[in-house]
């Protein structure tokens, strides 16, 4: 009798072994489900990440691109101008607009470089000069403008 007894208890907990068991499953694969999304989601953020600075990137390089062509085009505008001593160059709109007419190329550079919202670490690398030098040049330019 006492072996029935215990063989009907052992049964019992063994039951509520495989009802405890399958509960952890259940919890645990919710768990993994959750990770996965969020793993999925994670790279979906990446990917946009890579997306953004990759289209910054490009925006920045357009600037640089603008500013040399502009360079370019005053140097040719002023050198005709040279040529023919009664003709004064003009002033161009966009020259006044970054108030950087009387700076070089690289310091135009830094300034556009600026506005746009790079730290002087970024122009730095961009423009493969130094930090400080950037530095002094953005420096210079809240000085005076």
């Amino acid at each position: 009798m006492l072996n029935i007894i215990l063989n009907v208890i052992g049964v019992m907990l063994i039951i509520y072994s495989i009802y405890i068991i399958k509960k952890d499953l259940k919890d645990n694969e919710y768990k993994v489900e959750e990770l996965s999304s969020i793993e999925k989601n994670t790279k979906k953020y990446y990917e946009h990440t890579e997306d953004i600075v990759s289209s910054f990137d490009k925006l920045v390089d357009l600037k640089l691109d603008k500013i040399n062509f502009e360079d370019n085009f005053y140097q040719e505008k002023n050198q005709m101008y040279k040529e023919d001593e009664n003709i004064e160059p003009e002033k161009d709109m966009d020259q006044l607009e970054t108030n950087s007419a009387n700076l070089s190329e690289d310091k135009r550079k830094i300034i556009e470089l600026l506005k746009l919202g790079l730290t002087s670490e970024e122009i730095a690398k961009k423009l493969k000069k130094g930090i400080r030098e950037i530095d002094i040049v953005i420096k210079m330019y809240k000085q005076n403008f």
